[in-house]
C-alpha cells in the first residue's frame, strides 16, 4: 500500500501546527504585556514616592553674606550647596 499521507491528512497536520504556534506566540506576547504593565506600575510608584524638591538651597563658601537662596526647581546643587526643606530651616 501507499505509506504516504493523503493531502487531507497533511492539511490537518498543518492546521494543528499553525494553531499550536499561534497559541505559543499569543502566550509569549501576553507575558510581555504583563511584564511591561509591572514595569509601568513600578515606575509610577517610584515617581509617587519621590521626595519633593527642596525649598531652599544653602550655599557654602562663595559669599559669607549669602545664607540661603530660594530654589523651587533645583535638584542639581553641586558640591557647594545643600538642599533644605522648609521644615528644616
Amino acid at each position: 500500500m501507499n505509506d504516504e499521507p493523503s493531502r487531507l491528512q497533511l492539511l490537518r497536520f498543518a492546521r494543528r501546527v499553525v494553531v499550536q504556534q499561534a497559541t505559543a506566540a499569543l502566550a509569549q506576547i501576553g507575558g510581555w504585556i504583563a511584564l511591561e504593565e509591572r514595569r509601568e506600575a513600578e515606575q509610577r510608584r517610584g515617581m509617587e514616592a519621590r521626595p519633593a524638591p527642596p525649598d531652599w538651597l544653602i550655599l557654602h563658601g562663595l559669599n559669607p553674606h549669602l545664607e540661603g537662596q530660594r530654589c523651587p526647581m533645583s535638584r542639581s546643587r553641586g558640591r557647594r550647596g545643600s538642599a533644605v526643606r522648609r521644615l528644616d530651616s
